[in-house]
């Protein structure tokens, strides 16, 4: 009789340092008429754990015969006779009869010996067979064994396998029959809970937003949340280590290295090391990133051996790798060919664009520090971003390339010029487009500019820094330069229409924005069409059509509703236009309260372009007024007067803050001792109650730091203060504040 390996490799019973699965072990024993029990997880999942579990919860109900599987056991009689050995540990005697049947030469193990083994378990009590690590099974024959085995098991028996992969056994069958019962890597999954516990009996203390982010990290691994614990343990500052924790963590890295990709053919290392720098992957992108085929099948392989490899759709068609997974592999890449890296990003980046996922086509040039790449995506993609509501990612773009890779493309820096403008920061405007026009570029730009020039001049025109004459003959020039197709021509358009209302020509506004709208719409381009239908509503009510004014100003607020953008200060025109149709309507209270968010919404971006914010505080001044605030109303226009002494030329806006003026009779406070504040004095004064520093004061008023600084010092002269504070309480007593 050959010799036998040993076989009783079961888990020691559990003790107070295992985390108890009582749900599990509950669902396992409630499955006892279930043929076939699967556990179906990569390494560390806690499989075997699960099953001495529940092992001790049936004690005295039910035996258990546990098998820890190696590759010798694919030989049919090597694995009968392992079988048999491990049954006789319940059973003493099992098997009298098939043992010498193994040992027949050229005994053909499912045709002569099994139909024994079958005959011999009808007679045992109820019991479970546990064969653990059966994915160390190959070859069909140990296959077809596995199952008739199966197949003729007795009522009182129940077959239990702990595999890393689906073993080629009848699934789909046991399924249909609903005599199969599967727990699969996400049941096994630990909670805050369970890992809570784990960390407990480590005598580990986590606060419970560090013990959430272990978890988060970790997807709840038990072997990582495990391999995080031996390290806590000497740990001097928990959640700076729970912050760090990744793949490449001296425990985790070895763990997955020894346990899982050494074990991997070549082909197998190579494909996860390259294709770990995607954070999602389908085969066509790791055929592009491979740079080869049938990536489709490696997939399959790697989801069915249960590598870590997480399907994100049911069609099978989008995969990731664990975080922690993939954070080694990352690692390893870096370690052996870190050269390969920016050759492979490279790829993905052309791959996603080829594709239109933009943001992941940018993500993969910028990862791959390809700066002429990352220059010419952004380019060419901020302006969608830009429609649908996304100009903080381009901004994060625009981070992540650097001021100097910048700075090296033209596209990039007009690009940059944009986006400081469109967030609040008029200083950076000017500095990027001196950038971008000390360079050259031949041709389009990447986002459909006709040329260097005329991308300075719609930036200047639609922003319109340099005052209103400036803003007008840029948008102008822009026109002149830019085709009819350009994607510009809305914007431009809108520029005019809003120079037109500014200047109090509302019936040209009108055309122009019925122009922009309609063009807004064929391009679906959402924040555009946004802005242009509340300037739309704002001419109507200047024209008298108010019902017109309240169609267009309810659109528009439901785009801002459906697009997120209720806070966004390029959203304020939105309530800036309800608020004066319900004014026009008689509806003061309403309107404003309207008037108020848009001016709060302005006020949130204090850097934005001026125009917008003189329309809310001219509008919302003779409202305050009328509601009885009439110091507030004057506030209102001392920031007009303080905005405007800023603007090169600003219009006729100013005779129109004249004419409100006159009409609300605001006169400008003096003190008891003759000396007046002047307009822009009184509007500091305003915000000294608030907060704010100087130079968020400064900010707030569209002044300099120095400006604030001198008028604060002559308030203070003039209320006859020392300080802030007192200025404050002297202002309370005169009753200008």
């Amino acid at each position: 009789m050959r010799a036998r390996r040993p076989v009783t490799k079961a888990p020691q019973p559990s003790g107070s340092g295992w985390v108890a699965r009582r749900h599990l072990v509950r669902a396992l024993k409630d499955a006892s008429v279930k043929r076939l029990v699967l556990l179906n997880a990569p390494v560390g999942y806690g499989k075997s754990t699960l099953l001495t579990q529940w092992r001790e919860a049936e004690e005295g109900r039910r035996s258990f015969a546990w098998l820890s599987l190696t590759k010798l056991d694919s030989d049919p009689t090597h694995l009968l006779g392992h079988l048999v050995a491990v049954l006789r540990q319940f059973a003493p005697g099992f098997g009298a009869t098939v043992e010498p049947a193994l040992e027949v030469p050229g005994a053909a193990p499912s045709e002569g010996v099994l139909p024994r083994m079958l005959d011999d378990l009808t007679a045992l009590p109820p019991f479970v067979l546990v064969l653990d690590d059966y994915h160390y099974l190959r070859g069909r024959n140990v296959h077809g064994l596995m199952g008739r085995l199966l197949a003729g098991l007795p009522p009182s028996g129940q077959l239990a396998i702990a595999t890393r992969a689906d073993p080629p056994l009848p699934l789909g069958r046991l399924r249909a029959a609903g005599a199969m019962f599967e727990i699969r890597a996400d049941a096994l999954r630990f909670s805050e809970e369970e890992a809570h516990r784990l960390l407990t009996f480590s005598r580990i203390a986590l606060d419970p937003a560090d013990l959430s982010t272990l978890v988060e990290r970790t997807e709840g691994w038990p072997a990582g949340i495990y391999l995080a614990a031996l390290s806590l343990r000497t740990e001097q500052d928990p959640s700076g280590f729970v912050r760090r924790f990744a793949g490449t963590h001296r425990h985790v890295a070895d763990y997955l290295s020894e346990e899982v990709l050494r074990r991997q053919p070549g082909a197998t290392r190579r494909f996860l090391t390259r294709t770990s720098i995607l954070g999602r992957m389908c085969a066509g992108l790791c055929d592009a990133v491979m740079d080869g085929g049938e990536s489709q099948a490696m997939l399959e392989r790697l989801e069915h051996s249960n590598l870590f490899v997480v399907p994100l759709d049911d069609d099978r068609r989008w995969y990731r790798y664990h975080q922690l997974f993939a954070q080694m592999l990352r690692a390893e890449l870096a370690r052996k060919q870190p050269e390969l890296a920016p050759a492979l990003h490279r790829r993905a980046s052309v791959w996603f664009d080829a594709e239109g996922w933009h943001e992941e086509a940018v993500a993969h040039a910028l990862a791959g520090r390809d700066a002429a790449r990352s220059a010419e995506l952004v380019a060419r993609y901020w302006l969608d971003m830009f429609n649908i509501g996304r100009l903080r990612t381009v901004r994060e773009w625009l981070d992540d390339m650097g001021d100097e890779a910048i700075a090296a493309q033209p596209a990039a820096a007009l690009t940059a010029a944009w986006v400081a403008g469109l967030i609040g920061e008029p200083e950076a405007v000017e500095r990027w487009l001196a950038t971008a026009q000390l360079g050259t570029h031949n041709g389009p730009l990447p986002d459909g500019t006709a040329s260097l020039e005329s991308g300075a001049a719609i930036v200047r025109g639609v922003l319109g820094y340099s005052g209103l004459e400036a803003r007008r003959a840029n948008l102008a020039r822009a026109l002149d330069l830019e085709p009819s197709a350009s994607p510009w021509r809305p914007f431009l358009l809108w520029g005019q229409g809003h120079v037109a209302l500014l200047s109090g020509d509302p019936e040209r506004a009108r055309a122009l924005f019925l122009d922009v709208l309609r063009l807004a719409d064929e391009r679906r381009q959402a924040v555009l069409t946004i802005i242009a239908l509340a300037e739309l509503s704002l001419a109507e009510t200047h024209l008298g059509n108010t019902d017109a004014a309240t169609i267009h100003a309810r659109r528009a607020e439901m785009i801002v509703n459906e697009r997120g953008l209720t806070a966004d200060p390029r959203s304020s025109s939105v309530w800036l236009a309800l608020g004066s149709v319900l004014v026009a309507n008689g509806e003061l209270r309403p309107g404003h309260e309207a008037m108020e968010r848009a001016l709060r919404l302005r006020r949130g971006g204090p850097g934005l372009s001026p125009w917008p914010t003189l329309e809310v505080l001219l509008a919302l001044a003779p409202v305050r007024f009328t509601l009885g605030d009439a110091d507030g109303a004057a506030g209102l226009l001392a920031e007009v007067r303080v905005i405007l002494a800023d603007l090169p030329d600003a219009g006729n806006l100013g005779r129109r803050l004249e004419e409100i003026r006159r009409q609300l009779e605001v006169p400008g406070r003096e003190l008891a001792f003759g000396e007046a504040l002047t307009d822009r004095e009184l509007a500091i004064l305003k915000l000294l109650p608030s907060q704010l520093s100087q130079r968020a004061i400064a900010a707030e008023l569209f002044v300099s730091l120095n400006t604030v600084k001198s008028h604060s010092r002559a308030i203070y002269r003039k209320l006859g203060a020392s300080s802030r504070e007192e200025a404050i309480e002297r202002a309370r007593e005169l009753a200008l504040i």
